[in-house]
């Protein structure tokens, strides 16, 4: 099978140093330092750390999810990384209620 070029992959990269990282192990610490990086044409595209409070982080369609322990959800676009908001459980709560 012939390469394709017209394939893109999201990932999670970890900015943090060995240094760090056992560091936070041996402080039984969680530091997260992720920053989402594209994989395109044979490069790297790499953006900013994420929010360290993020927990859990996933895509669908054309957005990208981060979660965090407090309830709250970040939402951006993938295709250019503009963060589309900030929402709390509470606020995600009413407008699904509102919507039903």
């Amino acid at each position: 099978m012939p390469p394709r070029e017209d394939i893109a992959v999201w990932v999670l990269v970890s900015s943090a140093s060995v240094d760090e990282y056992q560091h936070d192990l041996q402080a039984n610490e969680h530091n997260a330092r992720w920053m989402l990086a594209l994989l395109a044409k044979k490069r790297i595209f790499v953006g900013n750390i994420l929010d360290p409070r993020a927990t859990a982080v996933d895509a669908c369609g054309n957005y990208g999810f981060a979660g965090t322990y407090g309830g709250q959800l970040c939402t951006w676009e993938l295709s250019s990384g503009k963060k589309t908001g900030w929402y709390t459980v509470f606020q995600l709560w009413t407008s699904l209620l509102c919507c039903c």
